[in-house]
């Protein structure tokens, strides 16, 4: 097999106080842009609302600044972010900080700072803490593994059974979503239709951080460790997925 032939290496193994210290500095700083990322994304997502809000929805792609900029938020500048905090921290602590973006993008709303105001009522008040609150209790409750940058587990990992009915039900619901708004089975202002769109975006976002993370870690493996992931099939395979799903 060829995950034998590739070395398990971590990133730090401190063996004093300075490396211990190295190793927390370096998961606060991962966070900290996982965080930058979560604001970036949720503005951009009021920006895309108000693109498609204002008269810009009757304009080619091209004319249409509010949608340009809120994908480039949203999907180049927090992934490029994301990258970095995924590289640095472990996937159970940046994970939660997605629910951030929830929160800000309502605060925004709530601001108007897209040229959107959107009131904001006492549920929806009682959600924003609820989700702060479940962000709090997995970032100090839940699993806290230490960075380690195993080349050979991470490739292993990316053949599990559980991803791949994971990738294949995602698949499918996408497919599903798009069948049904084309057929119009779905019409294109309805709760069933904003309900349906997020959970197929809901899911694409869970492969899209687990391939972040997968393709973050043998990155950095490369630089550090010089241990080369780009002669592997899986390798592109996540590339070119993470892309169809960005």
């Amino acid at each position: 097999s060829v995950f034998h032939n590739v070395s398990n290496v971590t990133m730090w193994e401190p063996s004093s106080s300075t490396g211990s210290n190295r190793k927390y500095s370096l998961v606060s700083i991962g966070i900290c842009l996982a965080v930058i990322g979560a604001i970036s994304s949720g503005f951009g997502m009021n920006m895309l609302r108000a693109s498609s809000l204002h008269h810009e929805s009757q304009r080619p792609w091209y004319q249409r600044p509010r949608m340009l900029l809120g994908g480039l938020l949203v999907t180049v500048l927090n992934t490029m972010l994301d990258m970095v905090a995924f590289a640095l921290s472990p996937l159970a602590i940046i994970a939660p900080i997605s629910g951030v973006t929830l929160v800000v993008s309502l605060l925004f709303a709530r601001q108007g700072c897209t040229g959107v105001r959107e009131p904001v009522n006492k549920c929806q008040w009682l959600a924003v803490a609820l989700i702060l609150l479940g962000v709090c209790i997995v970032n100090i409750c839940g699993p806290q593994p230490p960075p380690v940058l195993d080349t050979t587990l991470v490739l292993s990992n990316f053949h599990n059974i559980s991803f791949q009915w994971y990738e294949m039900i995602a698949t499918a619901v996408v497919g599903a979503t798009y069948v049904g708004l084309l057929v119009e089975v779905l019409p294109s202002k309805s709760v069933y239709t904003a309900a349906t769109t997020a959970v197929a975006a809901g899911m694409c976002s869970g492969m899209c951080q687990t391939l972040l993370k997968v393709l973050a870690t043998l990155i950095a493996a490369y630089y550090l460790h010089e241990t080369t992931p780009f002669i592997y099939h899986e390798f592109w395979q996540g590339l070119a997925l993470l892309v169809m799903i960005g």
